[in-house]
């Protein structure tokens, strides 16, 4: 499952950076932007919480941080920073962020030895 999650998570970074970085850039300037901006944020947050939180149901998130801290952990991890600063200013390829991608979730935010 989480191989999957890796691949959605890299098309969408794929798809989006470019847009990202242009509402981003815009909500610094434009206030009818910047409440988007914070909206979608807001969403995002959410998103990741609900997700997150399936994780915990099965038992499979690492102690010691709520789940809301896991999903804002997932949350970093599933945006754009670590595509454009990884892939597009390093030079990673995609599959080596991909496998970054689910190296970081399992370190950090699973527990799956419990599982």
């Amino acid at each position: 499952m989480l191989d999957a999650v890796a691949d959605l998570v890299l098309a969408g970074q794929q798809a989006g950076n470019g847009i990202w970085r242009a509402v981003t850039a815009a909500a610094l300037e434009e206030p009818e932007v910047a409440d988007l901006y914070r909206a979608l944020t807001e969403r995002r947050r959410a998103d990741n919480l609900r997700g997150v939180q399936a994780f915990a149901a099965r038992g499979l998130l690492r102690p010691g941080r709520t789940p809301q801290q896991h999903a804002d952990t997932v949350a970093l991890l599933n945006g754009f920073d670590p595509y454009q600063t990884l892939v597009v200013e390093f030079g990673w390829s995609p599959a080596e962020l991909r496998a970054w991608w689910v190296d970081t979730v399992r370190r950090t935010v699973l527990d799956l030895g419990r599982a």
